[in-house]
This record gives structure tokens, sequence and C-alpha cells, in this order.
């Protein structure tokens, strides 16, 4: 049997030196525009209950879930989206709270593919949530990998947004 104790799984990465600066830089960047757009941060935990995810629907199919279970045996998962835990948190510990609400997240979201072709098991995936807004308007998000973040991210520091 292989020894994994030196690799990280397929999927994944370590990130050394420069890398964790360039990743802050970013992450500052993202958080200085939204607040200045008036939205606040939330963070979900990365293992949510499996049953969040698992409404009939044919987007989280239970294949592509990273799954593990707690001591009392209960389904988890490592979290595949963000709007779904979002949701979870304003229709429960927000649900009084004065609408309109600007919610933003920045955090890893994790989605197994049975042949990865190149694609990262874990990715940042940064976005918004306008809850409640009357104007038409709606969130959005975009997943911070190399290739669709790289035209972002020099949009970004170029001062284009």
């Amino acid at each position: 049997m292989r020894s994994n104790d030196l690799i990280t799984p397929e999927g994944t990465k370590d990130l050394l030196f420069e890398e964790c600066i360039i990743r802050q830089l970013i992450e500052d960047k993202i958080h200085k525009i939204f607040n200045s757009m008036g939205y606040s941060e939330l963070i979900t935990p990365s293992i949510e209950f499996y049953d969040v995810f698992n409404h009939n629907s044919s987007y989280f199919p239970q294949e592509k879930l990273f799954k593990l279970t707690d001591c009392k045996g209960r389904l988890l998962v490592l979290r595949p989206d963000n709007t779904i835990p979002i949701a979870r948190i304003v229709a429960t510990r927000l649900k009084d709270t004065t609408l309109p609400m600007r919610l933003y997240y920045n955090q890893c979201v994790f989605n197994m593919a049975p042949s990865l072709k190149g694609k990262s098991a874990q990715v940042v995936q940064t976005g918004i949530e306008l809850i409640g807004s009357s104007s038409g308007r709606f969130g959005g998000y975009f997943n911070c990998n190399r290739s669709a973040g790289i035209m972002f991210f020099q949009q970004l520091f170029a001062g284009n947004w």
C-alpha cells in the first residue's frame, strides 16, 4: 500500500511564501471593495450537514461531495457552495434583520470530480448576496481559480472596480 503522508490529496495544493502574500493582498482588496459598497462579511463552517445540500437537487450530486461523519454518526460534507449556507444563516440567525441585507463571503468550497481533469477540488469562492432588495439587483459569485481569476485581479488592481 502506498503511503500518502508526504503529498496532498488530488485537487489540492499547499500555498507557499509569495503565493500567500499575493492571496492576502487580493483578499484585502476584496474586503475593502465589498465593505465600501456596504456589504458585511459572513464566514460559514467548512463542514455542513449533508441535509443542507440534499434537497432533491441535481446541482450537488452526492458523488461530488466530500463526506464524513461526526461523533453521533450524522453525515457531514465539506461545503461545496457558499450561497446555500448563507441562505441558512439568513433564514435562522438573521431572520429578524432589517432588509435589504448586503452580505459577502470569501472562503473555500470543496468539490470532488471522479477525474479532476486539471481542476482543483478546493477553490476560493467570493461572492455577494443582496437579500430583500426591491431594486431588481441580485447577488453573484466567482471562483478564484487561476484561469477565471487572473483577469478579474488584473482589473481589481488596476482600479477598475
